[in-house]
């Protein structure tokens, strides 16, 4: 996982919400231009220089997001969030979202 992953994780284990946003905020953000307008071979070349999957950092990091989101009570932003990400995502990862969100207890 990204530093930025790493470092919403510590305040989110410790349910510092805001804290949590604002990181996971950044990775979505980060993650979404670079899975966007970065050549794919500019991917691949974060997967071996940093182990860094762009694509899997983007869904773990709107996960997350949705996660602190629902956590903090913020119900509304987290229905955009994961709104902004099924619009985002392909087929699969469209499935594998909803599959989870179902996994989720409220």
């Amino acid at each position: 996982a990204s530093p930025q992953v790493q470092l919403g994780t510590i305040p989110f284990n410790g349910v510092r919400h805001a804290e949590a946003i604002g990181h996971f905020t950044t990775t979505v953000k980060a993650s979404t231009f670079s899975a966007k307008f970065a050549a794919p071979a500019a991917c691949e070349v974060f997967t071996l220089l940093f182990g860094w999957d762009i694509d899997a950092l983007w869904q773990t990091s709107n996960k997350k997001l949705i996660l602190v989101l629902l956590g903090a009570g913020k119900l509304g932003e987290a229905f955009e969030s994961y709104h902004f990400t099924m619009n985002a995502s392909n087929k699969a990862t469209k499935a594998n979202l909803h599959s989870w969100v179902l996994t989720l207890s409220l």
